[in-house]
């Protein structure tokens, strides 16, 4: 993790770590470990409280060499300040194949790539479960037509759906909901339309479309 910042010809001897910040900035923390080992400092990245990360790495010292290393120049200090942060994370909703995690949580945390192929390589992951997931998609409002010829089809693709996709208080999040959201949908294009024939611009018409969605949709509520 340190090699390719190491002056050259020399070795690591020992890396001193902080387990929790120091009282001063001057004093040694009163928690800190000393790292031997690759495993070891893994497990310290884990679980130390400093923040930032504080690490004294020692080099040996060739015969001759000089008791202090100069920081190379135009550096502030021999290891880049986000050397040693913490990965990236971000949520990673469970698809069905995860029968196993999707069934305990759902939702699933995966780190951040960090260099050039890591990221193609999970960008290119992304775009074959997205690919899936669409498939699957189709293949479900087909077979939603097939066996509800007589139902509304306002879904995603229909340029109505807006008016669904915005509603809060509740939120429209089941089936139940977006049915008896099909109610507001008259409410919210009449308010877009009749925005537009004042010569307001689309964009404008189209939020105060969704706010009138809304409140047609906390009345409907109210009504139970």
């Amino acid at each position: 993790m340190v090699k390719g910042y190491m002056p050259a010809g020399r070795t690591v001897r020992e890396i001193l770590a902080a387990l929790e910040d120091p009282v001063t900035p001057v004093n040694q923390p009163a928690s800190w470990t000393s790292l031997r080992s690759e495993e070891e400092v893994i497990a310290f990245l884990r679980m130390t409280n400093a923040e930032p990360i504080r690490l004294l790495i020692v080099f040996h010292r060739p015969p001759g060499a000089a008791p202090v290393s100069p920081i190379p120049t135009g550096l502030e200090a021999w290891f880049p300040v986000d050397k040693f942060k913490p990965p990236l994370e971000y949520n990673d909703p469970i698809e069905d194949s995860d029968v196993v995690v999707r069934n305990i949580t759902g939702v699933g945390r995966r780190r951040m790539p960090i260099k050039d192929h890591t990221f193609e390589e999970r960008k290119y992951t992304l775009r074959e479960r997205i690919a899936r997931q669409q498939e699957l998609l189709r293949t479900v409002k087909w077979t939603y037509r097939d066996k509800c010829p007589n139902a509304p089809i306002i879904d995603s693709d229909h340029e109505d759906f807006c008016y669904i996709r915005n509603l809060k208080r509740p939120k429209c999040n089941t089936g139940a909901r977006i049915i008896k959201a099909h109610a507001v949908i008259p409410a919210g294009h009449q308010a877009t339309t009749l925005n537009k024939a004042y010569d307001v611009g689309r964009i404008q018409s189209k939020v105060q479309g969704i706010a009138a969605a809304q409140f047609a949709w906390e009345q409907l509520n109210l009504a139970g």
